[in-house]
C-alpha cells in the first residue's frame, strides 16, 4: 500500500508527453513567424513578431513537451528583427533624403532673407517671381528687414515643417501638394506653383510659416525658383509678404 506523501509526489511532478499523445505548435509561434513577415505593416508587425515569439519560447518551455514550435518562434524572432531593423534604416534614409532635397528647395528663401538683413535689396529682388518683385519697393524691403530684426532677431536656417503647425495657426491654407509637382515637374516654357510649411530659424525664436514658390522651365529646359509670396507667424497673428497691393 502506497503511502499518501507518495502519492502527492506523483501527483505534483511534471506530467510528460504521453507517446500515442501528438505535440501542437502553439498558436504563439505561428503568429511570431506571420507577423515577422507581414511587410504591409511596417513596425507594428515585427515588434509583435518578437513579442509573440518571446512569450512562444517561455510558453513552451514550460508545458513539459506538450507544445512545439521553438524552431518558428525562434525564426519569428529573427527575421522580425531584421524587418525591423531594415525598416528603421530606410526610414532614416528618407528622411534625410528629403530634409536635403528640402534644404535646396528652400535654399533661395534662405538667400533672400539674408539679401535683405544685409540691404541688398536688388539681390532680394531677383529672387522673387515676375508679379510679386514688379509690386515690391526697397521701402518695402527695409520694412521687412526691421520687422524680421525686431520681431524675430537674425536669420539662422529654413526647413520644411513637416508638423505644419503654421498651418493650424491661420497661415496659408492652399493644399500643399508638392510632392507630386516637384515629382513631375514642369513643361519646358511653363510655370507652376509648390507650397511648403516652413520653420525659420532666427537667433531670437523659431517662426512658422508657408512659402509660396513658382517654378518656372524656358523652352532649354532650365528650371528655376523664385518667391510668390510667404506667411509666418508673428505676435499679432499671420502676417504674409509682399503685401497686399494699397
Amino acid at each position: 500500500m502506497q503511502e499518501k506523501g507518495d502519492i502527492m509526489t506523483q501527483l505534483d511532478a511534471p506530467q510528460s508527453v504521453q507517446p500515442n499523445q501528438p505535440q501542437k505548435t502553439h498558436v504563439l509561434a505561428i503568429l511570431s513567424l506571420i507577423c515577422a513577415l507581414l511587410l504591409c505593416i511596417p513596425f507594428a508587425a515585427p515588434v509583435f513578431g518578437v513579442i509573440f515569439g518571446v512569450i512562444a519560447l517561455i510558453l513552451i518551455s514550460g508545458s513539459n513537451g506538450r507544445t512545439k514550435g521553438k524552431g518558428m518562434a525562434f525564426a519569428g524572432i529573427a527575421i522580425s528583427i531584421v524587418v525591423l531593423l531594415a525598416e528603421a534604416g530606410i526610414t532614416y534614409f528618407v528622411i534625410n533624403l528629403t530634409k536635403e532635397g528640402a534644404k535646396i528647395v528652400l535654399r533661395d528663401f534662405g538667400s533672400f532673407i539674408q539679401a535683405v538683413e544685409s540691404q541688398e535689396f536688388q539681390a532680394a529682388q531677383n529672387y522673387l517671381a515676375p508679379d510679386a518683385a514688379s509690386q515690391v519697393t526697397e521701402d518695402h524691403l527695409d520694412e521687412l528687414r526691421n520687422r524680421l530684426k525686431d520681431e524675430y532677431g537674425t536669420f539662422n536656417d529654413v526647413s520644411i515643417d513637416f508638423f505644419s503647425r503654421a498651418l493650424s495657426q491661420g497661415a496659408n491654407q492652399q493644399p500643399i501638394s508638392w510632392y507630386t509637382n516637384l515629382n513631375q515637374g514642369p513643361n519646358p516654357g511653363t510655370s507652376m506653383s509648390a507650397f511648403f510649411p516652413i520653420e525659420v530659424e532666427f537667433t531670437g525664436k523659431t517662426a512658422y510659416g508657408t512659402v509660396e514658390l513658382e517654378v518656372t522651365d524656358d523652352t532649354t529646359g532650365n528650371a528655376a525658383m523664385h518667391i510668390v509670396t510667404f506667411t509666418l507667424i508673428g505676435d499679432d497673428g499671420p502676417w504674409s509678404f509682399p503685401p497686399e497691393p494699397e
